[in-house]
């Protein structure tokens, strides 16, 4: 019924041209960071030509329903049309009176608003006479799942060029031979070896002329919006110059992409993504389209497959979602995941990428029938599944009790590290098609893990709890930065049963509270290590 009465409320206002509900909704004050934005990809059309104009919601928070007035210039544009680009709603028919354009759209039922940059509104206009016209938002009303309704900070107004063509009684000396650049961005210079450029708020791609890259082969690129920045290394900077010839370049504009899908789009391709891998999935912002290319001066466009050198993301975490979950993801055309990874520090998750392709920030949530809320592991399996460190004996067992093997332990630490050297392995028990061989051949190469004997690893072996602790404790002095000593803890009482060879590691790893005790004080070091310990100990060392 709350549903219903928003949505009566909204579009009966709508519908008579009149404030949203003003009797009915709670005045609230818009948030200093909420913007509404306009945005075009070209700057110029030949009258008889149409162009669109994208309008964006920037950081907009719980937006249940939105009124947008704007004014344009009705001698020089005539509108065609307005398409929504958020799904799942009620959106009213344009209200055009004049040079002004009223619009407007709610959600139905009983749902939180939307969060983040959004694509709202694409429309389209045609050019009917030659002059300069401008676009310009007027007053942006939101309201939220609360009915608290509050005013947006707007943009800057969007002006077109409207040119005469041919037919029209105009010059011909007007008409481009090709259609207009879209203007170049600023880059600037930190005298340090990068190049900077920021987008304008609602700009979808950078165009920089390739000859404001200079040729300092040590120059690196920095592209940044709102939410979403990329640091483009040498490397790929000297991929794109080696696309042309000198002369070339010259007339050439690097162009990268970073085209966010619209909430309609990227909310049916989170739901497809779901039922694929059972999983809960959360996005960071926005899902990008992302491309890099060069465009030459006779208009041809030469699009890099993969880059020579990764390309560095950072997205905008959401303060609203756990970011100890949160990873960078590739989602090719088939709807699948591919995990990327992911560091956060600074309200940022940053990761490497190789090629172009979509991208989303996601929270990652995969819960497992038999791990409850309560179990004493919960927190450390659901974070390093969400890491893709771990994983299910299936889609929704975990099977937090069974053993572990000296393979499986190895594989795990290798994830957990994202080492990725290997060396030939001459072990007579493991062969190139186990599926453990990459992971063991990675965790010998690094000194986390040797062989039973010479000629032996043991694979399927139930690895021991003072085994497992060994192997952390390799891993962790293999990442280790300074020689400080490090601190001592109390023996266990069971420490004369283990292991000389592991028994530095044993009370070291107890210093670092990488492991406890079980029941009175014991380590217990030739028992055998479970699913969830193991899950437990690398929790606690990545921690």
């Amino acid at each position: 019924m709350r549903g219903t009465n928003r949505f009566k409320c909204l579009g009966l206002a709508i519908v008579l041209a009149v404030s949203l509900c003003t009797g009915f909704l709670k005045p609230a004050f818009a948030e200093d960071s909420t913007q509404v934005v306009l945005s075009s990809t070209v700057s110029s059309i030949a009258v008889g030509s149409e162009l669109n104009v994208a309008i964006s919601g920037l950081q907009l928070k719980d937006v249940y329903a939105y009124e947008i007035n704007l004014t344009y210039d009705s001698t020089k544009l005539q509108f065609v049309k307005a398409v929504s680009e958020v799904s799942g709603g009620f959106t009213v028919s344009p209200i055009v009176n004049g040079n002004q354009l009223q619009l407007a759209y709610t959600a139905i039922g009983a749902k939180p608003g939307v969060n983040g940059d959004l694509a709202l509104f694409t429309l389209t206009f045609k050019g009917v006479a030659s002059g300069s016209a401008d676009i310009e938002l007027g007053a942006i009303t939101l309201v939220d799942s609360s009915l608290h309704s509050s005013e947006a900070t707007v943009g800057p107004r969007t002006t077109i060029s409207i040119v005469n063509s041919a037919g029209n009684g105009g010059p011909d000396t007007n008409i481009p031979s090709t259609p207009p650049a879209p203007a170049l961005d600023n880059v600037t210079n930190d005298g340090k070896g990068t190049l900077a450029v920021e987008l304008a708020p609602g700009a979808t791609e950078a165009h920089i002329a390739m000859n404001q890259l200079g040729s300092d082969p040590g120059a690196r690129l920095t592209i940044t919006n709102r939410n979403l920045s990329v640091d483009i290394p040498p490397e790929v900077l000297q991929q794109l110059r080696e696309q042309l010839s000198a002369e070339q370049l010259t007339n050439s504009t690097l162009v990268f992409g970073m085209n966010p899908l619209s909430s309609g789009d990227a909310g049916s391709l989170i739901d497809r993504l779901q039922q694929f891998g059972s999983v809960g999935l959360k996005p960071s912002g926005s899902i990008y389209e992302l491309s890099l290319q060069l465009t030459t001066g006779d208009n041809r466009t030469i699009a890099l497959e993969s880059f020579n050198k990764p390309i560095m993301l950072r997205f905008a975490a959401d303060p609203s979602l756990n970011v100890k979950r949160i990873s960078i993801y590739y989602i090719p055309n088939d709807d699948t995941l591919e995990f990327v990874g992911g560091t956060y520090a600074d309200g940022e998750i940053t990761a490497d990428i190789d090629r172009p392709g979509k991208y989303a920030a996601l929270e990652y949530i995969k819960s497992f029938k038999d791990v409850p809320d309560d179990n004493w592991a919960k927190d450390a399996i659901t974070e390093l599944a969400a890491r893709h460190i771990v994983e299910g004996t299936s889609a929704t067992n975990f099977e937090p009790k069974r053993t572990v093997t000296r393979a499986e332990f190895a594989a795990l630490l290798v994830r957990a590290l994202h080492l990725t050297d290997k060396q030939d392995l001459h072990f007579t028990d493991v062969s190139a098609s186990d599926w453990f061989f990459p992971e063991v051949s990675i965790a010998v190469k690094a000194g986390i893990v040797t062989g039973t004997n010479e000629t032996t690893f043991a694979p399927q072996a139930s690895i021991t709890r003072e085994e497992m602790v060994t192997m952390l404790m390799r891993a962790y002095l293999l990442q280790r930065t300074d020689d400080d000593e490090l601190p001592s803890a109390p023996a266990f009482q069971d420490e004369d049963t283990v292991s000389p060879w592991a028994l530095s590691y044993v009370r070291d790893a107890r210093a670092l509270h990488f492991i406890e005790g079980k029941g009175a004080n014991l380590f217990m070091p030739q028992g055998v290590g479970t699913r969830a310990e193991a899950a437990q100990i690398i929790y606690n060392f990545l921690s």
